[in-house]
């Protein structure tokens, strides 16, 4: 499993070292294109950075975390699912099949943390919720959506959330 992943990763970023590399080209390629449009000349046209790619950081650090030893928190941590690594993974692809043309680089997680019963948590930040899901060792899924501030703030929490409450939580809390 971890192959595949890094293989995948590999694949997410096509040759370049960094996201940022990534990102500079992109950021060139968009001047570039400007530029040579002012004076009239008509670039040829490139693809936009695809949500595949947005996603390749989180690749990255699935394959990070599939690589922590027992006990990598000094208390007694499990290992990362290979469950709950492919449970994340196709959350993820589910998310960008449904919402990767609507929210871009939103869909990609604030943060991807252990949990050290071997499961993994995906975050994201909107403009006024957060959410938090967490992704079980046995491949289940649960989350955390937060609304409002302090001292006004509510929690909403759901265990044994499918695919789609997932993705439709998500949403609200990205376009808002």
């Amino acid at each position: 499993m971890v192959a595949e992943l890094e293989e995948q990763t590999d694949t997410a970023t096509a040759g370049f070292q960094t996201p940022d590399d990534l990102h500079a080209f992109w950021l060139t390629e968009t001047v570039r294109r400007h530029t040579l449009g002012s004076i009239g000349v008509v670039p040829e046209t490139r693809s936009e950075p695809t949500a595949e790619w947005l996603l390749g950081p989180t690749w990255q650090r699935l394959v990070q975390l599939s690589r922590l030893e027992p006990d990598w928190n000094s208390y007694g941590a499990e290992p990362m699912s290979g469950r709950a690594i492919h449970a994340a993974r196709g959350l993820l692809e589910l998310m960008r099949e449904s919402l990767g043309d609507l929210l871009g680089e939103r869909i990609r997680p604030y943060a991807v943390a252990p949990v050290s019963d071997g499961g993994i948590q995906l975050e994201w930040k909107g403009t006024k919720e957060d959410l938090e899901v967490e992704v079980g060792p046995q491949d289940g899924l649960s989350y955390l959506l937060v609304e409002g501030e302090a001292p006004d703030r509510h929690f909403v929490e759901q265990d044994a959330a499918s695919s789609s409450d997932v993705i439709q939580v998500l949403a609200r809390v990205l376009m808002a």
